[in-house]
C-alpha cells in the first residue's frame, strides 16, 4: 500500500495554501537533511531522505504548528563515494543550501526552523554550520538535532525490545534502517538481497570509515544485519525517534 503524502507537505501545497497555513499558526518549518548514497544491495540510494520525510511527518503531527519543507535530498557522504550512484556535497555546499532554505522560509513568515539530519554524515557539518547560520538569522530560532549518539541509543532501546542486538540493528542499512524502509516504501526494499555487513561497535571503526571509505570496513556497505527487519519494528523505531525529537524541540523552544 502506498502511503499518501501529508497534508502538511509544502511540496504538494499551493502557494496560497502555504500562506494561509502560516497565517493560521503553522509557523514552524521542518527541514530534513537526507542523502543519496549506497545502502547495501537491498535498499535504495534515497533511503535516508525517504525515512527522514516520514519522520518529519510524524514530528509535524506531534508539534501541531509545523509544515514540512522540501528535504535536502543530497548530503555529505564522501565515505560512500566508491559505491555507484552516491552523490556527496561538500560541507560548505550543504551549509550554503541550508542558509538559502532558512532565508527563504524566514521571508515567508515562518518563526521557527527545525533541522533534522536523517543521515549520520550530516550531523557534524550541520553542527559546524549552526553558529554562523544563527548569527545571520537572529530573529528566528533555528532548532537542530545534532546528537547522533542520542539517536542511535534510542534506536537500540527499540531494537532490544524486539530481541535485536545493537550489532544486528546496525548504523547503516542494517535491521534498523531496513525495518523503517519496510514501513516507508516497502516496494523499494529487496529483502532477499540483504546480507550482513560489519557486525560490531561503530566507535572502533568510525575514523577508518571516514579516512578510507565504508568499503574498508564493510565491502557490501552494510553496518548491521537486515535479516530480522519487519515493518512492525520499523513503525516502533519511527515513533520512538519522533517522540525523542518532539521532546528535544519543545525543550529547546521553552
Amino acid at each position: 500500500m502506498t502511503h499518501s503524502r501529508s497534508a502538511m507537505d509544502m511540496t504538494r501545497m499551493t502557494s496560497p495554501e502555504v500562506a494561509a497555513a502560516i497565517a493560521n499558526g503553522a509557523t514552524t518549518a521542518i527541514v530534513v537533511l537526507g542523502a543519496q548514497e549506497q545502502h547495501g544491495d537491498h535498499l535504495p540510494l534515497a533511503t535516508d531522505t525517504l525515512w527522514g520525510e516520514r519522520l518529519a511527518e510524524l514530528l509535524a503531527n506531534r508539534l501541531g504548528d509545523a509544515l514540512i519543507a522540501p528535504p535536502v535530498s543530497v548530503g555529505f557522504s564522501p565515505e560512500h563515494m566508491n559505491f555507484a550512484g552516491t552523490i556527496s556535497l561538500r560541507p560548505e555546499t550543504l551549509a550554503a543550501v541550508l542558509e538559502d532554505y532558512v532565508a527563504s522560509l524566514e521571508r515567508h513568515g515562518f518563526q521557527r526552523i527545525v533541522v533534522l539530519p536523517s543521515h549520520g554524515g550530516n550531523f557534524a557539518p550541520l553542527a559546524d554550520a549552526l553558529p554562523a547560520l544563527r548569527q545571520r538569522h537572529p530573529n528566528i530560532p533555528i532548532v537542530a538535532y545534532t546528537d547522533l549518539i542520542g539517536l542511535v541509543e534510542a534506536a537500540a532501546e527499540v531494537a532490544a525490545g524486539f530481541g535485536v542486538t545493537p550489532d544486528e540493528a546496525g548504523a547503516h542499512a542494517g535491521e534498523w534502517e531496513t525495518s523503517m524502509m519496510l514501513v516507508v516504501e516497502p516496494a523499494a526494499v529487496h529483502h532477499e538481497r540483504g546480507t550482513a555487513g560489519y557486525m560490531g561497535s561503530l566507535a572502533p571503526v568510525f575514523d577508518q570509515i571516514n579516512r578510507d571509505g565504508m568499503e574498508s570496513v564493510t565491502p557490501n556497505g552494510v553496518l548491521g544485519d537486515p535479516a530480522k527487519a519487519t515493518a512492525e519494528h520499523g513503525s516502533a523505531y519511527l515513533e520512538r525517534i519522533a517522540d525523542l525529537l518532539a521532546g528535544y524541540i519543545r525543550g529547546e523552544s521553552d
